[in-house]
């Protein structure tokens, strides 16, 4: 395919519980991407906090749904389900993303239509500073089946999944309270 990285619709999912005080910054550092995404949708999942206000500044780049706290599976599910995306990003509330996590995400994707899910390495922010920029293509490691059972090797905010994989699996388990994103 001759199509550009950004040829993609990405949809990207934030839910949100309780998480006033660092929803502005996970949304800030999506609007920051190279690539931009298609649409942004934060699921406020019941939040009793000043998570709605601190998102006003962003209500007409992103898509604000409300509600009744049901988890953050069902958060989760409800954003997939309003998504118009090929491509669907997941990136909780008191996370951040790199400048480049989606322009570097949807290169290897356009490179390898084989993938279906494409995790990436993760920094503690606020703790520390975002890894420097590549310089070439990053390596893509393919994880056994056994170590993401035994014990799971990506962050949910690190993940892109292409929704004909979603729609094959099904979606995250509500019935979960930790390991939904297994």
């Amino acid at each position: 395919s001759t199509a550009e990285p950004h040829a993609e619709r990405v949809s990207v999912i934030i839910p949100a519980f309780n998480v006033g005080h660092w929803v502005g910054e996970a949304v800030a550092s999506v609007l920051a991407q190279t690539v931009a995404p298609a649409e942004i949708i934060v699921v406020d999942d019941g939040s009793t906090d000043d998570t709605r206000q601190r998102l006003a500044p962003f209500m007409p780049r992103i898509r604000y749904e409300y509600q009744p706290n049901q988890g953050v599976a069902a958060a989760r599910n409800r954003g997939v389900s309003l998504a118009s995306g090929s491509l669907i990003a997941f990136l909780d509330a008191d996370d951040v993303w790199h400048p480049c996590k989606l322009e570097i995400q949807l290169a290897a994707l356009l490179a390898r239509p084989e993938i279906g899910l494409l995790g990436t390495d993760a920094f503690d922010w606020p703790d520390a500073s975002p890894p420097p920029l590549f310089t070439s293509p990053p390596a893509i490691d393919k994880l056994p089946w056994r170590s993401l059972v035994v014990k799971n090797r990506l962050t949910t905010s690190s993940v892109i999944v292409r929704r004909n994989v979603l729609t094959q699996v099904g979606t995250f388990d509500p019935s979960l309270r930790g390991p939904e994103d297994f």
